[in-house]
């Protein structure tokens, strides 16, 4: 039997479903935080790193992201970690409510066990903005959530909601958006040349790659009945061709992660961006590529390997 993955040439967002929640009234385990956020940029994408402490139980918490604006990628790790048995409650409180996350992948980091997950840090906010108007006001809401925040908050980990009292967020996510504006300028893709892209690129040719890129399930994933889907950024260079493939979030199996970049790389066909002068230029485009068994379960709940490190 041919198992064969769906491709979707769209870029896809985790869906967050908010719910209400203050950090007033909440019974919670309180972490108090040990040392200062840690900033590592090895890797595609750039990850905040922050150990908390309550009593003997140690947590560290991590914030990954690859892209500007785009989903984040959540850490929990820790001796109090506990399986979730339904969806994650998380969220940055008071300065936004809480998000269900009905994904998660099992993880390490600093010699530590625990899950992530994936989604906007401010389930609240709406990422949608068509006009350039609409995209200023909801920088300047994000901004004043990130600068409102208290503490992160996390249901469904442990038995006693898990409240880490990381104080405002301005600084360390300013970190964070500034490494990875350094990753896409040292590709080229600095603001300006950005500025100058009056289109960006577009698949040429979709129905003829996307076959291809379907072909050959891995054997392994098959055996494994692993499957689920597979969040990308794509540079285009300026003939069409993907020259970096990087993985947005690792919630899926690394082997599927792995086939995904190579497929595309080997046969994803795109007209290049252009600039204002109508100039092909390198360009970002988002994807993904939703891998299905017949019979599998909604996503891979296992990271397979995955492993943040930690330095410092």
């Amino acid at each position: 039997m041919r198992h064969i993955p769906t491709f979707a040439a769209i870029a896809v967002s985790l869906a967050v479903a908010p719910t209400q929640a203050s950090a007033e009234g909440i019974k919670a385990k309180a972490y108090a935080p040990q040392g200062e956020w840690r900033l590592n940029s090895v890797g595609d994408g750039c990850t905040l790193i922050r150990d908390f402490k309550s009593g003997e139980n140690r947590l560290k918490f991590t914030i990954q992201q690859v892209h500007p604006g785009s989903i984040m990628q959540f850490g929990i790790f820790g001796d109090a970690v506990e399986k979730p048995d339904e969806a994650i409650d998380a969220g940055f409180l008071p300065a936004d409510a809480t998000g269900s996350f009905d994904m998660w992948a099992e993880a390490a980091v600093g010699g530590l066990d625990g899950y992530v997950f994936a989604g906007l840090p401010f389930p609240a906010l709406s990422a949608k903005a068509s006009n350039k108007e609409a995209r200023v006001a909801a920088r300047a809401a994000y901004l004043e959530r990130v600068e409102g925040s208290e503490m992160y908050l996390v249901r469904g980990m442990s038995q006693l909601p898990l409240a880490l009292q990381t104080g405002s967020m301005k600084a360390p996510m300013e970190a964070l958006e500034g490494c990875i504006e350094d990753k896409l300028a040292a590709m080229g893709l600095t603001d300006e040349v950005r500025d100058a892209t009056k289109r960006g690129p577009k698949p040429d040719g979709l129905k003829n790659w996307s076959r291809k890129v379907q072909q050959g399930y891995p054997r392994r994933a098959v055996y494994s009945r692993w499957d689920g889907t597979v969040n990308l950024r794509l540079v285009i260079d300026e003939k069409g061709r993907v020259e970096h493939c990087h993985v947005v979030t690792q919630m899926t199996a690394k082997v599927l992660r792995d086939h995904a970049c190579e497929q595309l790389k080997k046969h994803g066909r795109f007209e290049p961006a252009q600039d204002t002068e109508g100039k092909a230029v390198q360009g970002l485009y988002l994807t993904s590529i939703r891998y299905v068994m017949p019979t599998g379960s909604p996503f891979s709940a296992d990271a397979h390997g995955f492993k943040i490190g930690d330095k410092w």
